[in-house]
């Protein structure tokens, strides 16, 4: 069974753009997880500081492996930037109406 997450961060005044360079490093890295199945930056258009992350992961080792990546080099970069600890939800996907391309 897949496991999807979706997270909250909301920067500090004056770090989004810091931000979003390190998010760019960490999707680089995730585009080289082959059981990674979807991992999407947003940035809220109307405030500048919100970010949303959309992942889906194959399975709980795969989604394991990822957050052990995060922790130790990803997490270090991202903190001293943030306003609030991010907000982490795990989903469980009961409908879609998702169209693939």
């Amino acid at each position: 069974m897949s496991i999807q997450v979706f997270v909250k961060l909301v920067a500090k005044e004056g770090s989004a753009a810091q931000l979003e360079e390190v998010a760019k490093q960490l999707v680089e890295f995730t585009k080289s997880e082959p059981k990674t199945i979807v991992y999407d930056f947003y940035h809220n258009k109307e405030n500048p500081n919100e970010f949303f992350v959309m992942e889906e992961y194959a399975d709980e080792e795969v989604y394991k492996s990822h957050m052990d990546y995060f922790y130790t080099n990803i997490q270090p970069l991202l903190e001293p930037l943030l306003a609030s600890a991010p907000v982490v939800n795990k989903l469980s996907k009961f409908a879609s109406a998702t169209k693939l391309q």
